[in-house]
């Protein structure tokens, strides 16, 4: 269990919905 691979994929959910709203 990496804490570092969790964070990543939390932060690349976040940038996603980032831009989404963005897009809006």
């Amino acid at each position: 269990m990496i804490v570092e691979e969790l964070r990543d994929a939390a932060l690349a959910r976040l940038a996603a919905l980032g831009r989404e709203k963005g897009a809006e």
